[in-house]
């Protein structure tokens, strides 16, 4: 065997325990990391053994929407002189109308005409104190607008002195003629909509339905 051969054969003596212990050193921490996430494993089992299931409390329901009576007294059917095959109905066609949010107190109020399949709706809200009823109004009303299910969406002229603000739209739902008018008085914001079957004759006229509940409105205050 040359000199060299003798030389690189001493290195590689020399270097070969350092590769078994540097590759002894890896198994162990692999071994080490793994055995620990093992016992931590282990252990959490058992943790989670004794210890009692977490308690999932199941959402509070939420309360019905009860009219505020002194809201309500507005819109009944002799304060504002309804004909009389107008009657109250239960509604669910909305959300509850305090949802909206700067709301402190509301009122919805339904009727039904049965022999002519009309429907006339109420909704009544006090605004929270603070906030500007300008603004509101603005924002309610264009929202009536931008129901996608009310096509070829119209707006009425409002006679002067309903309301402090008023607006009225026509429009059709569903194949049925509709219209609503939002009016704006001392803070109260009042919304009627009313639906009826296509052409028919004779119908509410809503006009003088905003006259007269902006009245009433107004003979409160």
């Amino acid at each position: 065997m040359t000199a060299p051969e003798k030389e690189a054969m001493s290195i590689h003596s020399r270097r070969a325990p350092w590769l078994v212990m540097t590759a002894l050193a890896f198994v162990v921490l692999a071994a080490a990391c793994g055995g620990a996430d093992s016992d931590a494993d282990t252990q959490s089992t058992e943790i989670s053994a004794l210890a009692p299931p977490p308690i999932v409390s199941a959402p509070e329901p939420v309360p019905p929407f009860v009219s505020d009576p002194e809201l309500a007294q507005f819109v009944t059917a002799e304060a504002l002189d309804l004909p009389a095959r107008f009657v109250p109905v239960a509604r669910d066609d909305r959300e509850p109308i305090l949802s909206l949010g700067l709301v402190e107190r509301a009122a919805r109020v339904t009727y039904s005409s049965a022999s002519t399949r009309e429907i006339l709706s109420f909704d009544l809200l006090q605004l929270e104190e603070g906030v500007s009823a300008d603004t509101f109004f603005s924002a309610f009303a264009d929202a009536l607008r931008d129901n996608t299910e009310f096509q070829g969406v119209n707006t009425i002229g409002v006679p002067r002195g309903i309301g402090e603000r008023a607006r009225r739209y026509v429009f059709s739902v569903n194949g049925d003629d509709a219209e609503s008018a939002v009016i704006l008085r001392d803070g109260l914001i009042a919304l009627i909509t009313h639906r009826r079957p296509l052409g028919l004759r004779q119908a509410l006229d809503l006009g003088e339905l905003m006259e007269r509940l902006d009245r009433v409105l107004q003979d409160d205050s």
